[in-house]
């Protein structure tokens, strides 16, 4: 929830964060002024411009790996690499999300290196350069960038577990480099890279995506006597547990994936809130049979319309409206459960009905 929660928020620009983490990542530590030991395949020449501006401070694919090494984490991760992913390791299982995040800001084109276990490495090609930016992981092994098949994001993106991580790669970068603009937020959001990248991309931004409207529903109720920055650091971990938060796939759950549930250290495991959550999903499929969506439904109570409360100070934000009580009583008498009225007003906030971005923030 993210009413009536305060937060110190750091000032650091992006620069600044950027060698801090090099400090903590870079066993190397630095040569010459801010700049990193670079250790990643082809760095000697990567000096290509970027042709994306919409990244700041971000000119040569070096800056681009200055930042990332602040930003690769376990959740970014393949999940199949994840239990091996360390700090030592940071590149682990970040080739093709990291590829084609460096082809939105360089251009070029994306080429895979065939591995043994029938997947590619990926690497990036602009031009006469050549640069692996997650090369760090094969330590001494020595890999052939000649005469390799190019890869698609299409195919890569097929698979929805890495379009999520390529996505939360990209908020995280653009929440890191946002920082050198010196950005008016709205103060809640701190210094985590995934609590200010779900400031900026989501929080009162208007949602229709039936999947999301019920993910939020469940994570909103997961965090009920939590912080939402808990919820935030585990929502990829929620996402995979409970099937990307599919409805019908999570109405289906019976005892023995409950009880899988309960061992799964990633998420909240609290045996109600899992309950409801499995109450939940029956319960919006039966909104969804009435009327014809979920999202036409709560969208209904304001006709459609956005809520903008148009605050001056976080001192403003209400924990509950008119609004909210009454959506949490229709709820409560459809069956759903943890749908209080101070869990629905973040709701509402989460998925953009009302907009409580203060006046002075560059992202309402």
């Amino acid at each position: 929830m993210i009413c009536q929660q305060v937060f110190s928020v750091s000032k650091k620009t992006a620069n600044h964060l950027a060698n801090v983490y090099a400090l903590e990542y870079n066993r190397e530590g630095f040569i010459g002024d801010n700049k990193m030991n670079y250790q990643f395949y082809g760095w000697e020449r990567a000096l290509v411009p970027a042709i994306n501006k919409t990244y700041q401070n971000i000119e040569t694919p070096r800056d681009l790996y200055d930042i990332l090494s602040g930003i690769w984490c376990a959740d970014t991760c393949a999940p199949r690499m994840r239990q091996n992913w360390s700090s030592d390791n940071k590149t682990l299982g970040q080739c093709s999300i990291t590829a084609f995040l460096a082809q939105d800001i360089f251009g070029g084109r994306v080429y895979g290196i065939p591995r043994e276990d029938g997947n590619f490495h990926c690497y990036n090609v602009v031009g006469d350069c050549v640069f692996d930016l997650t090369s760090e992981q094969f330590g001494s092994e020595v890999l052939s960038y000649k005469d390799n098949p190019e890869q698609f994001r299409e195919v890569h993106f097929a698979k929805k577990e890495k379009m999520q991580r390529y996505e939360l790669l990209k908020d995280m970068l653009l929440a890191r480099t946002n920082e050198e603009k010196k950005m008016h937020r709205c103060g809640w959001e701190g210094s985590s890279p995934k609590m200010t990248a779900y400031h900026d991309r989501r929080w009162c931004k208007a949602e229709h995506r039936e999947s999301e409207l019920f993910a939020m529903l469940v994570l909103e109720g997961m965090q009920a006597g939590l912080s939402w920055s808990t919820i935030i650091e585990k929502e990829e971990a929620f996402r995979e547990a409970f099937d990307g938060f599919d409805p019908k796939a999570v109405a289906e759950y019976g005892e023995e994936k409950i009880l899988e549930l309960m061992q799964n250290p990633g998420i909240i495991r609290n045996r109600l809130k899992i309950n409801a959550a499995v109450a939940n999903a029956k319960a919006f499929l039966k909104v969804q049979e009435e009327f014809g969506s979920f999202d036409s439904y709560i969208w209904s109570f304001t006709e459609g319309k956005v809520i903008d409360h148009h605050l001056k100070s976080l001192e403003e934000m209400p924990a509950t409206s008119e609004l909210s009580e009454k959506i949490s009583r229709d709820l409560k008498k459809r069956g759903f459960k943890f749908v209080g009225a101070t869990i629905i007003y973040s709701y509402l906030q989460g998925i953009g009905i009302i907009n409580d971005h203060l006046d002075s923030c560059d992202f309402r």
